[in-house]
C-alpha cells in the first residue's frame, strides 16, 4: 500500500493505493485525525487499474518472462511502490522524498500475430513538494 497526504486547499485528504490480487485500488478521503489512514480509507477503495501483474503467481511470472525477459528480476514479484535508500537516513516518512512506481500491466488478450501475452511496464518517480523542508 501507499498512503499519501495532500493539502487540497480546502482541506487535507488521504490518498491510498492498494494492490489486491491483480487489481490496484484507490481511495481518497478527508483526513480524520481520530482515525488511522488504513481504517479511514478501507471502505472507500475503488478499482483503479485491472490486470496489474506485479505480484503475479510463479506460473504467470514465468509466462511473462518468456516473452519479456527482465520484467521480473530473478523471477520475483516487483513492488508497485518503492523508495530509494539514502545513506544515514531511516526509512520513515520525514526522510522519504522520492517514491518509485512500477506497474506491470497485462492486456486481457494475446497478441494476434505472435500469440504471446501483451505486457506493458510503466515506471515513474514521484517526489515530495514540501516548502517546510
Amino acid at each position: 500500500d501507499l498512503i499519501l497526504e495532500e493539502d487540497q486547499g480546502s482541506g487535507v485528504v488521504w490518498i491510498r493505493y492498494s494492490l489486491t490480487g491483480n487489481i490496484l485500488y484507490r481511495a481518497v478521503v478527508a483526513k480524520d485525525t481520530s482515525n488511522n489512514p488504513v481504517n479511514a480509507t478501507q471502505n472507500a477503495l475503488q478499482p483503479y487499474l485491472e490486470n496489474v501483474m506485479n505480484n503475479a503467481s510463479a506460473s504467470v511470472i514465468a509466462t511473462i518472462t518468456a516473452s519479456y525477459p527482465g520484467t521480473f528480476p530473478g523471477g520475483n514479484p516487483v513492488p508497485v511502490f518503492s523508495f530509494p535508500q539514502y545513506q544515514g537516513a531511516t526509512q520513515a516518512p520525514p526522510n522519504i522524498h522520492n517514491i518509485n512506481v512500477a506497474l506491470i500491466v497485462m492486456a486481457p488478450g494475446q497478441d494476434l500475430q505472435t500469440q504471446r501475452v501483451r505486457v506493458a511496464t510503466f515506471t515513474a518517480q514521484a517526489s515530495t513538494v514540501n516548502p517546510y523542508q
